[in-house]
């Protein structure tokens, strides 16, 4: 990892800043499980690395016993799964005071990363073989772009007009390398990944041009009192062409390509902030946004879940672009042994888009669809009392409720998704977390509760609640040779070892029914870090 800034003044008024950030990452990741592997397995489950033979072996239709029950074992686990990244970020900005009223800002930056997602796939045989290969989800993208403001100050008011540009180039492709067909043989090394593939089933890139203006008004009515109002204009186009295409592996003889361009002449925005009294404050927020349709989709050679050119054109005259509008209000107080926060918020969604995945992991498909309206409202609320020096105690609960407002057709089969939460969201959260502090000395200890979750569109299928206990404790001591501080730090991480989801939704969620989508908490886990400045 490298990290660099400059900050250059130049004058009395204006100031020059320069960035670059670099990074590499290598990583074995977690297996993806699904219900009846949490049900009949446990919470166990790994990749079979380092045992090659064995991957081999289910490759070959012998499975381990602990999966032979299993509707899908050849699905079930992997020799391993790698991730790796180069990563980096740079850019420029200047801001300047024009005159005693007027201000400039503007940023130029780069973006660029290459992420190889590698699963050792059982579904494609290597030129070995061997009855299976190292399959690279390989992603590359790129972007480059500006922004530039002007505010411009008059009295209690303050002018802010402004224009975005980007353009990002995304380059997927899905490629495989050759394995052993022996189980005393050397795999594939992804993290050095010096191979040639024997097949790339599919390559497209995307070019995207994104066009953002914006106008807002910030009014200091009164003292108290603030007001915003303003409104962007958005015009996204996105671009398709395909630069692989193996027959073998999508089963097409030409791959759809194409564009699609999102836009709207007017997004509102209008918000306020009103200290009614001291330390108490109400706001409010009502905005209306959109969503530009997202760049391909999981592990698809077709652009936009298209799968002939005849499809994509279809696509293109019904498609529209995901919109909401959002209505928030909040009330906040601050004192001294009491913090507390409400907030309630009510989001219209129209032309909701969603990625409906299909068939094993490694081969699964997404397709994209319109799931029509969802209505969602929800509440936050938290607290933070402070009963005695050094001692407090924090509380927060949230509540959602997103909801499906029409039935989908797909595949000629209608699935009944009205009235329907939206996967992954858990209505009810809560949290809480009792800290002590006095001193260079540190304790804390946080309860957190999560509510069930929903894995289908149509609710049939879903991952349990469960409650969460932390641990932490740490001390600093000062002045110690030549550090100014050194400071130790011991945690325990989910104290009663309870076995849970953490996170679902990994490789997309199912219409209905089950899917290897589910990863995993970490089970009871203890650790500690040593820190130094100097």
């Amino acid at each position: 990892m490298v990290n660099a800034k400059l900050v250059q003044p130049i004058g009395n008024h204006t100031t020059f800043k320069t960035y670059f950030d670099w990074s590499q990452e290598a990583a074995a990741s977690y297996l993806d499980n699904s219900l009846q592997m949490l049900k009949t397995v446990g919470y166990d489950s790994d990749y079979y690395y380092p045992d090659y033979a064995a991957a081999l072996n289910a490759a070959n239709g012998i499975y381990p016993t602990k999966y032979q029950n299993l509707s899908d074992p050849k699905n079930a686990a992997y020799y391993r799964g790698i991730e790796t990244s180069t990563y980096y970020v740079g850019g420029m900005s200047l801001d300047s005071e024009l005159t005693q009223h007027l201000e400039s800002r503007t940023t130029f930056y780069g973006i660029g990363k290459r992420y190889d997602a590698w699963w050792t796939s059982p579904y494609v045989s290597s030129p070995s073989g061997a009855p299976l290969a190292a399959q690279d989800q390989a992603m590359s993208t790129r972007r480059l772009g500006f922004q530039t403001d002007l505010l411009y100050h008059l009295r209690k008011q303050t002018f802010d007009a402004g224009f975005w540009y980007e353009n990002s180039v995304y380059n997927p492709s899905m490629q495989y390398y050759n394995e052993p067909d022996s189980p005393d043989g050397t795999p594939y090394d992804e993290v050095a990944h010096r191979g040639t593939p024997f097949m790339i089933g599919y390559g497209e890139a995307f070019n995207t041009n994104t066009y953002v203006f914006h106008l807002q008004d910030t009014y200091k009515v009164l003292p108290s009192l603030t007001l915003h109002a303003g409104f962007r204009t958005m015009v996204v186009n996105a671009a398709d062409r395909v630069t692989n295409n193996d027959f073998r592996y999508t089963g097409l003889t030409q791959i759809a390509s194409g564009s699609l361009t999102a836009e709207a002449a007017a997004l509102p925005q209008f918000s306020g902030n009103w200290k009614f009294a001291p330390h108490n404050e109400f706001y409010f927020d009502i905005s209306k946004n959109m969503q530009a349709y997202p760049q391909g989709g999981y592990n698809t050679s077709t652009p936009w879940g298209a799968q002939t050119q005849a499809d994509f054109n279809t696509l293109k005259k019904n498609l529209r672009p995901e919109t909401d509008w959002v209505y928030e209000i909040g009330y906040r107080l601050q004192t001294k042994y009491v913090q507390g926060l409400i907030n309630l918020y009510h989001t219209d969604f129209s032309n909701r888009q969603q990625s409906i995945s299909v068939g094993p992991l490694v081969t699964a498909h997404s397709l994209f669809q319109n799931v029509g309206d969802v209505d969602m409202n929800g509440v936050d609320g938290s607290v933070t009392i402070v009963p005695v020096r050094h001692f407090s105690i924090y509380n927060s609960i949230s509540y959602n409720s997103s909801k499906f407002e029409n039935n989908l057709t797909s595949g000629g089969v209608t699935y009944q998704l009205k009235g329907k939460q939206e996967p992954n969201y858990a209505k009810l959260m809560y949290k809480n977390s009792l800290s002590y502090s006095v001193g260079d000395f540190n304790l804390h200890f946080d309860t957190l509760f999560m509510g069930k979750r929903y894995l289908s569109y149509v609710n049939d299928t879903r991952v349990p609640a469960y409650w969460l206990e932390n641990f932490g404790m740490g001390y600093s001591f000062r002045n110690i040779s030549i550090a100014k501080t050194l400071k130790f730090d011991f945690n325990i991480y989910n104290i009663t070892n309870e076995r849970y989801v953490s996170n679902m939704g990994s490789g997309g969620n199912p219409l209905s029914g089950d899917y290897n989508s589910l990863q995993v908490g970490a089970p009871r886990s203890f650790y500690g870090t040593i820190s130094a400045s100097f």
